[in-house]
């Protein structure tokens, strides 16, 4: 991914809403389409190097999908129904309910904003039960629970466009096999710790770290503060200025990413560092522009920071 889309990613949740993308930027009469596990995203533009993220349209795979398929048109948990039994939310617009544990993850987090209206009541495959949504479907099983379906990789199996790949262009990120571990929800408190003697960052999930890396922390005479702190104020980007005891007056602009957990001190990105692991900030905690976007995804307001040597 680059461009448009690797940025679109982010905003979509990445790995574990939209996942990993599945084909490489396709051009389509006038749109660019690019397909990923649970997602489809488009934009229009002539050149893919001239798209903007905030043009990038999330398409209803779902809807699409189970069209192409055949779903649609053949199977009767695709019609419409008159109302909800006990327990479920009907939604009049579609004229379709959700119920039972697709109606938990439905209601939970930010799923009910990914997966849009149902359009499809729930339906048994070989055991297997499924849900369609306007952006994506639900499984389960009593062994697996509810799990998304890859319509993206389905639907884009049925366009004949599966595989195609690209080589690795030049300069482009490498990301650590660890670096996406969390591809679900894992259960307990989500927080952050910050060694000061290994410079490294560590996101937590209860007791599993779904996410670690290098930083850079406070120099000598500027100090990153042990302690713990909960993140209070979040900016997507921001200019930074102060006065350094090394260098004087500087003045940082479209620093990203940026998550102040006590007084001053804040966790964020650092566009003018090409390395990570030792001491040179003026108190906050840098980390690669990567990292810092998802962590800024993933850690809410309230998300506990623990900053110890």
């Amino acid at each position: 991914m680059s461009g448009a889309f690797l940025d679109a990613w982010f905003l979509h949740g990445g790995p574990d809403r939209t996942g990993f993308p599945v084909t490489a930027p396709i051009k389509i009469g006038d749109n660019w389409v690019q397909w990923f596990e649970y997602a489809r995203f488009e934009v229009t533009a002539e050149n893919y190097g001239d798209a903007e993220a905030d043009a990038v349209r999330a398409e209803p795979v779902g809807r699409s999908y189970a069209e192409r398929f055949g779903y649609a048109h053949r199977h009767p948990a695709f019609q419409p129904v008159e109302g909800a039994g006990e327990g479920a939310r009907f939604f009049e617009e579609t004229g379709h309910s959700v119920a039972n544990a697709f109606l938990d993850t439905y209601e939970s987090g930010n799923n009910a904003e990914y997966l849009g209206l149902p359009i499809s009541q729930e339906f048994s495959i070989n055991g297997t039960t499924y849900q369609f949504f306007e952006y994506g479907a639900l499984s389960w099983t009593s062994e697996t629970g509810t799990q998304y379906v890859p319509v993206g990789t389905l639907e884009a199996m049925l366009h004949g466009t599966l595989g195609n790949r690209v080589e690795r262009p030049e300069g482009a990120d490498v990301y650590a096999p660890g670096f996406f571990a969390l591809r679900g929800q894992y259960p307990g408190e989500r927080w952050i710790e910050v060694n000061l003697s290994t410079y490294t960052l560590t996101a937590w999930a209860g007791n599993t770290p779904v996410m670690s890396s290098l930083v850079v922390i406070g120099a000598p005479l500027t100090p990153t503060i042990p302690g713990e702190f909960r993140i209070y104020w979040k900016l997507p980007s921001q200019t930074m200025e102060g006065v350094s005891p090394y260098s004087g007056p500087y003045r940082q602009e479209d620093v990203p990413h940026v998550m102040y957990y006590v007084d001053d001190w804040a966790i964020h990105g650092s566009y003018w560092r090409s390395s990570f692991g030792y001491a040179a900030s003026n108190g906050c905690v840098n980390l690669p522009l990567a990292e810092a976007a998802w962590l800024y995804d993933w850690a809410p307001i309230g998300t506990r920071v623990v900053v110890h040597y």
